[in-house]
């Protein structure tokens, strides 16, 4: 059988990256749907951190996870993705800093970047509200 839910994710996240704009950019955590659907490139080198990879990368990655989180920082992709928000501490305070949740569909929840403004986060807040 296929998932019934490829389709409305598709229509979803075209949504959202075309109000977004041409310049849009996606940091995905645990959820690639929006880099597959929206041919985009992850900011990071690594988008998975489950399964012991994030100990990996805390120990590997030169300054551990907390410099990732610097670099989330430093290049405040204007969405990030996340599957389990809850399983990604070292990027809880960006998150918290710079960053607003603007809802949870299907398999993951959307953050943008606060700089866009108050008109644009209701904006898409709708958008992803309205569904496909």
């Amino acid at each position: 059988t296929r998932p019934d839910e490829l389709a409305p994710m598709r229509a979803e996240t075209e949504a959202m990256l075309a109000a977004a704009g041409p310049h849009v950019t996606v940091l995905s955590v645990g959820a690639p749907q929006p880099l597959v659907f929206g041919h985009l490139t992850n900011p990071l080198r690594h988008q998975m951190f489950i399964g012991g990879l994030a100990e990996y990368l805390d120990e590997t990655w030169p300054g551990g996870l907390d410099a990732m989180a610097a670099v989330v920082r430093r290049d405040t992709p204007t969405f990030i993705t996340m599957d389990h928000p809850t399983w990604y501490g070292w990027l809880r305070p960006v998150i918290l800093e710079h960053y607003r949740k603007i809802g949870t569909t299907l398999d993951f929840t959307w953050y943008v970047e606060r700089s866009v403004g108050e008109e644009e986060i209701t904006r898409l807040t709708r958008i992803l509200a309205s569904g496909p």
